[in-house]
């Protein structure tokens, strides 16, 4: 098995930076400079939206297949300088190269995320640079989301109370660790949580990714926990979580069993973020219908939990 945390050992080869496990893998696929991983067209493409796409790909030693995900990004524009890095220079990473120093540093702090296995950068035309990232596949790990889509089941049922409070008490565990190692996930929701069970009856082993956004500045810090709360409470579909549900995942948190007055004005500040979030979403998805088709109405979609103030 995997492990996801701990510290990587990389170094810099033919442009690229290479965590050192990986140089054989990737020099016998030919893979081994910025402009072959730009080139390469084999694979299955997990998404695209233009400017940056993510590829699941297989690559093959020694007569064993092992799949990875390169994430490209097309066109960035490197105008100012930015936090200094693992890599030295001080200068502002690419979007590539600043994913892969983020998951130096989240397993460097014992936060669970993939392996990172290389990442580069081109200039195109000063100040507009490519750049990309390869990790490897965290399969038997699955997100959240993707359990909720296809085993919704599981948290239903005679034993979905115990099944739930596990999950949340590890998801908190998760948000207060990265937290206290100064951390914040700007993208903290049920898309970007990985999941595995060794024991369905107990409690499963948690890890993050997707961790291009990342903060670590100093200030507003007491935001953080606001905002990636409501954007987990927003995705946790109210079909499933419940108020309850949705209070336990705070105080889990928190680390307390019956909330204080702050407390509950934190709750509050989290409810009211979660509507902001809601009405955000539909007023994007609006944007985007009518930039589609013009002319069609969508039908009315339904919407993950609202707040704190959900069914229980």
């Amino acid at each position: 098995m995997m492990s996801l945390s701990g510290t990587i050992h990389w170094e810099r080869h033919n442009g690229l930076i290479v965590n050192r496990d990986f140089l054989d893998i990737l020099a016998r696929n030919r893979l081994n400079t910025v402009d072959r991983m730009f080139e390469y067209r084999d694979g299955e493409v997990i998404k695209d939206i233009g400017i940056r796409t993510v590829t699941r790909i297989a690559l093959t030693i020694d007569g064993q297949v092992r799949h990875f995900y390169l994430k490209r990004h097309y066109a960035e524009k490197m105008w100012f300088r930015g936090r200094g890095s693992s890599f030295g220079g001080g200068g502002r990473l690419s979007q590539g190269l600043l994913e892969f120093d983020n998951i130096c540093r989240f397993r460097q702090a014992n936060v669970s995320t993939p392996v990172p296995v290389a990442a580069g950068q081109r200039m195109i035309r000063w100040p507009r640079v490519q750049s990309f990232v390869v990790t490897e596949d965290f399969r038997p790990y699955i997100s959240l989301e993707k359990l909720l889509e296809t085993r919704p089941e599981f948290f239903l049922g005679a034993e979905s109370k115990t099944r739930k409070r596990l999950l949340l008490k590890e998801i908190a565990e998760l948000a207060r660790r990265m937290y206290e190692r100064g951390f914040n996930h700007r993208d903290f929701n049920a898309t970007h949580i990985l999941l595995r069970y060794a024991n369905e009856d107990g409690p499963p082993a948690t890890a993050l990714f997707d961790l291009q956004r990342i903060d670590r500045k100093r200030l507003f810090r007491f935001r953080w926990i606001i905002k990636s709360l409501a954007e987990m409470n927003y995705s946790l579909p109210e079909s499933v979580f419940g108020l309850e549900d949705r209070q336990f995942l705070f105080l889990s948190y928190k680390n307390k069993i019956h909330p204080g007055l702050r407390d509950r004005l934190e709750m509050f500040w989290i409810r009211r973020k979660t509507e902001r979030i809601r009405r955000h979403t539909r007023n994007l998805i609006k944007r985007r219908d009518r930039l589609r088709d013009p002319g069609s109405k969508r039908p009315e979609r339904g919407r993950p939990g609202e707040g704190w103030s959900a069914r229980g």
